[in-house]
């Protein structure tokens, strides 16, 4: 996959992990459909054909987000999933130092940069649902996009363990620092 490509997805991510993704979203889908259809025969021939993307898988997925943005909360998927033993995959996104520190009993430890090696690919169920968790959400967010566009039924656990991956930097956001804001008329 083309780094072009790896990087709108990214971006893509990252404002969709946020609580007011739609302004973000709707710029960056303006540019990275412009893009698409610029470099259509690039991005097949980049992808070797062994999964592709067109406009009409784009537009499928767009359509295909609902209204929950495929997250659900830490406390929805412990009483939805968790206590009542529903049958889904938990991955665990973390570096397996981490994992190996603390984790969700039952989850799968994939890096996340390692989700699309064949091994781990075969190992995801395509007959359940797939759950994404990580250190705040970030990584998670990046990794579904990747996923549903290759067919799998996947949610992110929103906020992941609330943890930041960077000791000593704390996960806070522009008003948790009393930055300033304003008013719209």
């Amino acid at each position: 996959m083309s780094l072009q490509i790896v990087g709108f997805i990214l971006i893509f991510s990252f404002f969709m992990s946020h609580d007011y993704p739609l302004l973000f979203a709707a710029i960056f889908f303006t540019i990275f459909i412009t893009y698409l259809i610029r470099h259509q025969t690039f991005i097949s021939e980049s992808l070797r054909g062994i999964y592709s993307i067109d406009i009409v898988t784009l537009r499928n997925y767009l359509h295909s987000i609902k209204n929950d943005w495929n997250y659900i909360t830490p406390i929805d998927f412990y009483n939805k999933y968790y206590l009542t033993k529903k049958d889904y995959f938990l991955i665990d996104l973390r570096a397996e130092k981490e994992f190996k520190k603390m984790h969700i009993k039952g989850s799968h430890n994939i890096f996340w940069l390692n989700i699309l090696d064949e091994k781990n690919l075969k190992i995801l169920p395509k007959n359940k649902p797939i759950f994404l968790i990580c250190y705040v959400g970030h990584t998670s967010s990046q990794v579904l996009t990747l996923l549903k566009f290759l067919g799998y039924n996947v949610t992110s656990i929103k906020y992941g363990y609330g943890l930041s991956p960077v000791q000593g930097v704390p996960v806070a956001g522009w008003l948790d620092y009393g930055l300033p804001t304003v008013s719209s008329k």
